[in-house]
C-alpha cells in the first residue's frame, strides 16, 4: 500500500501543467516564502543562508538572498510524554533586479513565524501564522518614471500535516493584500502547496519525490523533483532531477552531522529568446535535531 501511494504521488508530480508566476522568475530549492507551520517541525534549532542568482535575457542582474532561523519549544506532561510543541522562526528574503544602468527594483520581506504543533502517536498537525513587513524599492533615472521606497505590514498563515515518511503543507502569503501607493494594484494573495514522500528501498538508499505548487492571480507554477538518497540519516547525499513547464532542474543536497550544503541549477527551455534563462542557488545550513522518536527523523526538515 505504501509503495502504491508513492507511485501515485510520483505520477501526479510530473503530469500536471504549469505557468510561471508573474511575480517571481523561478522558484528555488529554498522557497521564497516558507510555510510558517513548518518552523520547528523537525529540528530543535536550525539556521540557514541561501544565495540565488538568475540570468534572464537582457537583464543585468537578478539576485535573491534568503535567511531562516528556527527554534522549537516542546510541551510535555508530568510523565515526560510530549503532547505538543511551539515552533518559532524568523525569515528574511531580499530580491533585487537590475534591468540596465537606468532602472532597478528590489522586493524584500521579513516575517516572524510562530506555530503550534499537535503531536500524536505517529503523526503531527501544525498551524502557523506569519506577521511581517514587505518592502518595495524602485530606482529610475528616466524622466517621468518615479523612484520610491515603501513598506507595508504583511500577514501569512499555514497548515502542515506530517508523519514519519511524508508531509503535506498549505500556506498563503499577502493575506491582507498590501496596498502600495506607487503600485497600480494591491499585492495579490499567493497560495502554496508543498509535499514530499520518502520511500526507503534499501538500508542506504531511498527515493524521495517532492512537489511545489503556487497560485497567484490566475497564474500557476508547479514543479516536481525526484531525489535519490544515498547514505544514512545525518550522513548522506541526495541527487535530484525534475522540472516544471519549460524548465529543467538539477539539485544536490549533502548532510554531514549538523551541517547541510545544497546546490540547485535551473534551465529554462522555452523556445522564446526573451525567456531564455538559467540560475544557480547555493545554501548552507546548521541544525540541531530534536529528540522525537526516530520515525520522525526519517525525512528531515521540509523542504529538502
Amino acid at each position: 500500500m505504501r509503495r502504491f501511494v508513492f507511485y501515485i504521488f510520483l505520477l501526479s508530480v510530473f503530469t500536471a501543467n504549469s505557468q510561471l508566476d508573474p511575480y517571481y522568475f523561478s522558484e528555488g530549492l529554498t522557497p521564497q516564502y516558507q510555510n510558517p507551520a513548518s518552523y520547528g517541525s523537525w529540528n530543535k534549532v536550525s539556521a540557514s543562508v541561501t544565495s540565488r542568482l538568475n540570468f534572464p535575457f537582457d537583464i543585468q542582474y537578478h539576485g535573491t538572498y534568503l535567511g531562516n532561523a528556527e527554534y522549537k519549544l516542546s510541551l510535555e506532561n508530568k510523565e515526560e510524554k510530549r503532547f505538543g510543541a511551539i515552533g518559532m522562526g524568523v525569515s528574511y528574503s531580499d530580491e533585487r533586479i537590475k534591468a540596465d544602468q537606468f532602472f532597478s527594483n528590489a522586493y524584500s520581506q521579513l516575517t516572524v513565524n510562530i506555530n503550534y504543533q499537535f503531536i500524536f502517536k505517529k503523526m503531527a498537525i501544525s498551524l502557523g501564522v506569519a506577521p511581517g513587513m514587505t518592502r518595495i524599492k524602485q530606482e529610475s533615472y528616466f524622466t517621468g518614471a518615479p523612484s520610491f521606497q515603501e513598506s507595508q505590514f504583511s500577514f501569512g498563515a499555514g497548515l502542515m500535516i506530517y508523519q514519519d515518511h511524508w508531509y503535506l503543507g498549505f500556506a498563503a502569503n499577502h493575506l491582507n493584500n498590501e496596498d502600495f501607493e506607487h503600485l497600480s494594484h494591491d499585492l495579490p494573495i499567493q497560495y502554496s502547496v508543498d509535499g514530499a514522500y520518502h520511500l526507503r528501498l534499501r538500508r542506504r538508499f531511498a527515493l524521495m519525490p517532492m512537489a511545489t505548487y503556487r497560485y497567484q492571480t490566475g497564474f500557476q507554477y508547479l514543479r516536481g523533483i525526484l531525489f535519490a538518497e544515498f547514505g544514512q540519516i545525518g550522513k548522506n547525499i541526495r541527487v535530484g532531477l525534475g522540472g516544471a513547464r519549460q524548465e529543467l532542474i538539477a539539485a544536490v543536497v549533502g548532510d554531514y552531522k549538523k551541517f547541510r550544503l545544497s546546490y540547485y541549477f535551473i534551465l529554462n527551455t522555452s523556445p522564446l529568446t526573451t525567456a531564455s534563462t538559467f540560475g544557480h542557488e547555493l545554501s548552507l545550513g546548521f541544525r540541531i535535531g530534536d529528540r522525537l522518536t526516530p520515525v520522525f527523523k526519517t525525512i528531515g526538515v521540509p523542504p529538502f
